[in-house]
């Protein structure tokens, strides 16, 4: 026994097929019957055509009031009228209907497959006709079965249904339970394409007419046209957003959505009952637009994402191979076999396991990519709790260190004042430069821990702007006083300049830069210091010659502990310039450095005004 329905091997009665068309669909039987007739396969496909198509049946009977079941399908044909020879009256014909526009309840048998029911008055061969209207594709297969072979074979029909749809259904669960915990809009897009899948398999195989109330039974046309336009739309929309991640070139998207617009169109020529047209349209766009711009999204892609561009071209293959199985006998450019009856159960579940089979990889690669996004956010968060520890163990010992360091340098200063004091009159020139050099140090080390400080109180962000008005004259006074050698400083330009920003904060900036003027510059050179200011900023340009350590490298000279090579043996930390730098950019402003015909020149830019 086998499973798929129609490949039983069934004792048909139908010993003779014949076919022709009427283009006007007026025509009468003795017309008909004196037309040119062509011989007819088993299943018949023609394609979308308006004519309406004649076929011309021999039936053998071999036992007398032997009852017959014409089983046709598929059961998406909208009127069949079977014309038998009436026994009464010879010469004349009885007509029997059946089809998808008419009435579940007012149909020969209760049925999924369109049948007619005869009784045969007598043996040997009879000639029936049938009358074939549709607006759908014209495929046609009609079998003359005992009523328990026609039983045997809706049965046969039913399981498969029951195996399909539990399948259908399990996927499109699986897909709901993934998107509960992925959230992607592929997710949806499947489980849309599913739905409809499910309506397009009970349309097209009969059902839906069944399961409709009575006077909505007609309707179930008007679902199989929907559902057959709606799947294309769905499946482009699915393919659409499941390549998202790889970036196909914008133009593939937008000609994707274009043609996915085509949907409401169709609906507007149902609406006008141009329903032929509608269906046809959209196989040829399944069949000649669709697949050509999958292929365009995958080979305009300009990376793998969670699915590979190779995966990608395996889909297209499976994709092109499945609609042209489906399509071609339906737009009536290959003959049909007895899978094409079965067409939205085959190429439905097809389409699903492909999507699925696309959502499934998709779905794994994307819990892949989370798994990794939690992993690294957890290393992430470990080593930012990890250089938090460290910032707040650095400032306890900062804190500590310049406790434990200010304390002596205080009193070493004291004893130095001390010392002067005591060396008031005297004329020991030695003593009083050694005095000198002690009150040098202790600045110097003074200013090293000042800078430590601000740098990390710079580095926590917690360091506030207290804006003042002041002259710049009186800032570069202050400094001119407390440099050790005052006198190498020269300046011009506006310095009586007035402008609102941080003292204390501009302070340290022009400390640093003069301070590192005198250290790297030769001996006894000049340091100058200019100021220049137009309608909204002003610039303080520091200009030195070159010492020792050479050409300033600009882009490491701003680094937080950088030193020259050179300068190993100079006194510092590495900080000044990093402080200063930052601390321009705390004010707003910027510094920066340049070599002009053997001098270094700094140069700090900072608003007239500074917000608070």
């Amino acid at each position: 026994m086998t499973f798929w329905p129609g490949l039983a091997v069934a004792q048909d009665r139908i010993v003779e097929r014949m076919w022709q068309l009427d283009p006007s669909g007026q025509l009468t039987v003795a017309e008909v019957a004196s037309g040119r007739w062509q011989a007819a396969p088993a299943i018949l496909s023609l394609g979308y055509r308006p004519d309406t198509l004649w076929m011309r049946l021999k039936v053998r009977v071999t036992r007398p009031g032997e009852t017959l079941v014409l089983r046709t399908r598929p059961s998406y044909l909208d009127h069949i009228r079977l014309y038998l020879p009436d026994p009464q009256h010879p010469g004349r014909w009885q007509t029997r209907d059946t089809g998808d526009t008419l009435p579940f309840a007012t149909r020969d048998r209760a049925s999924a497959a369109l049948a007619l029911v005869w009784e045969a008055p007598q043996t040997g061969d009879h000639v029936l006709y049938m009358q074939v209207r549709t607006t759908s594709t014209l495929m046609l297969h009609v079998q003359a079965l005992d009523p328990r072979e026609a039983q045997f074979h809706d049965a046969r029909l039913d399981r498969v249904l029951m195996f399909h749809l539990s399948i259908m259904l399990c996927m499109g669960l699986w897909a709901w339970l993934d998107y509960t915990l992925n959230r992607h809009v592929v997710n949806l897009w499947f489980m849309a394409a599913q739905l409809n899948a499910v309506v397009f398999a009970l349309s097209l195989q009969g059902y839906m007419a069944a399961l409709l109330p009575h006077e909505w039974s007609v309707a179930a046309n008007e679902f199989t046209s929907v559902s057959v336009c709606l799947s294309t739309m769905l499946a482009l929309g699915f393919y659409r957003a499941a390549l998202m991640d790889n970036q196909p070139s914008a133009t593939s998207r937008h000609a994707v959505t274009l043609v996915m617009l085509l949907f409401p169109v169709q609906l507007m020529l149902m609406w006008l009952e141009e329903t032929r047209w509608a269906v046809q349209s959209n196989a040829m766009v399944a069949l000649l637009l669709a697949l050509p711009l999958l292929v365009w999204m995958v080979s305009s892609s300009r990376r793998d994402g969670l699915l590979t561009r190779r995966a990608w071209w395996v889909a297209c293959g499976a994709h092109a191979l499945l609609t042209a199985y489906a399509m071609l006998p339906v737009l009536g450019w290959r003959s049909a076999d007895d899978a094409n009856l079965q067409t939205s159960l085959l190429f439905g579940l097809s389409s699903a396991m492909l999507m699925l089979a696309v959502l499934v990889t998709h779905s794994r690669r994307a819990r892949v990519a989370a798994r990794e996004d939690r992993l690294r956010l957890s290393l992430l968060t470990q080593r930012l709790t990890l250089e938090q520890q460290q910032r707040a163990d650095q400032q306890q010992f900062l804190d500590m260190l310049g406790h434990e360091l200010k304390t002596p340098l205080m009193t070493i200063r004291l004893a130095s004042n001390a010392l002067r004091r005591g060396t008031a009159g005297s004329d020991d020139g030695k003593v009083l430069q050694r005095i000198a050099r002690i009150e040098a140090s202790v600045e110097a080390m003074n200013q090293v821990l000042e800078r430590v400080m601000e740098a990390n109180r710079l580095g926590d962000c917690s360091l506030p702007i207290n804006v003042q008005g002041f002259a710049i004259g009186a800032l570069l006074e202050a400094v001119h006083d407390a440099m050790a050698e005052p006198e190498r400083l020269h300046r011009h330009g506006d310095t009586m300049l007035q402008v609102r920003t941080d003292p204390d904060l501009l302070r340290v900036i022009v400390s640093n830069l003069l301070d590192n003027a005198c250290k790297y510059s030769p001996p006894e050179s000049p340091v100058s210091v200019a100021v220049q200011s137009d309608a909204r900023s002003w610039c303080l340009t520091v200009r030195n010659q070159l010492g020792p350590t050479g050409v300033p490298d600009p882009d490491r000279v701003f680094r937080k502990y950088h030193r020259a090579e050179e300068a190993k043996g100079l006194p510092g930390a590495g900080l000044g310039l990093w402080l200063g730098h930052n601390l321009a950019q705390h004010l707003g402003g910027s510094l920066g450095v340049r070599t002009v015909h053997e001098h270094v020149e700094f140069s700090l830019c900072l608003p007239l005004t500074v917000s608070s």
